[in-house]
């Protein structure tokens, strides 16, 4: 829905807090054991970079591993779009595909998201409107180049761009034009 998850709208630093990485999704323990570890590993990453980490969504607070990373449940509209705004960098990561509503989601806001790709077979949105990484080392610098283009305000034309992007191929207008032909 590019009414609500778009660059142009006005947004309040979600709950106050900022983390540098992101990741937005539920890890409960009635998971299939791959659903599990394609959640956990990404986020094992994610701590091993050093950085400052939030996990939001039902279950982290359950797993001692991550319960200190935890940040809460996030509701979908205006505060899951303050989050995706207030966040440097968000991680995502399906067994799957990672061609997802909040990736969708997340760039059309003019956020940044860096998907989860365990093998060489690529799953995702396109550079430059997602980075993949494998690696900690991969995540880092993802980061700091967006941290870098933050400082530099280059960001704001690249979220123009895919903000116009989603809208033309993947909006809720295009999408629901395209369910009724």
């Amino acid at each position: 829905n590019t009414s609500i998850y778009n660059p142009r709208a006005e947004y309040k630093r979600y709950d106050g807090i900022h983390v540098e990485l992101a990741f937005v999704t539920r890890l409960q323990s009635q998971m299939p054991a791959k659903r599990l570890e394609t959640r956990k590993a990404p986020a094992r990453i994610m701590l091993e970079t050093g950085k400052m980490v939030g996990l939001y969504g039902e279950g982290w607070d359950e797993d001692l591993e991550f319960q200190p990373y935890y940040k809460g449940t996030v509701a979908p509209g205006p505060d899951l779009f303050s989050l995706y705004k207030s966040a440097d960098l968000h991680v995502h990561s399906n067994e799957d595909t990672n061609w997802h509503m909040r990736v969708l989601e997340c760039i059309s806001s003019g956020g940044r998201i860096a998907c989860f790709e365990p093998t060489s077979e690529r799953r995702s949105a396109p550079y430059p409107y997602a980075h993949t990484f494998r690696t900690s080392r991969e995540l880092s610098s993802i980061l700091d180049a967006i941290q870098e283009s933050r400082r530099n305000e280059t960001h704001v034309m690249l979220s123009k761009a895919q903000s116009d992007w989603i809208g033309a191929l993947h909006g809720y207008d295009t999408r629901a034009a395209k369910i009724l032909e």
